[in-house]
């Protein structure tokens, strides 16, 4: 590397470490002014986080139950597809 070209490197990093040094104390100002949380609102907020764990909970078993429905028509129409293969078969008629 010539020498013009380490001084703009660090030029530019002297001008990064600023910029993010600048946003450290920017953030330590800002985290200081923050009102701190009570306990009444902790536990509102306890309350919330176990209310979205049951919804989640609530969700996860209801996919389960798709999939394991999406699972059983997979498998039958593929025994349908192979029984028709085999020439053992033919689709249902639609009314």
């Amino acid at each position: 590397m010539e020498s013009y070209q380490i001084a703009e490197v660090l030029m530019a990093l002297i001008i990064a470490g600023g910029v993010l040094g600048g946003l450290g104390i920017a953030a330590i100002a800002w985290v200081k002014r923050k009102p701190q949380i009570g306990n009444a609102e902790l536990d509102k907020l306890t309350e919330s986080i176990e209310g979205l764990r049951e919804s989640v909970d609530g969700m996860r078993d209801e996919s389960s139950e798709i999939f394991d429905r999406l699972d059983f028509n997979e498998r039958v129409l593929s025994q349908i597809a192979d029984s028709i293969r085999a020439g053992q078969g033919e689709l249902p008629k639609g009314r």
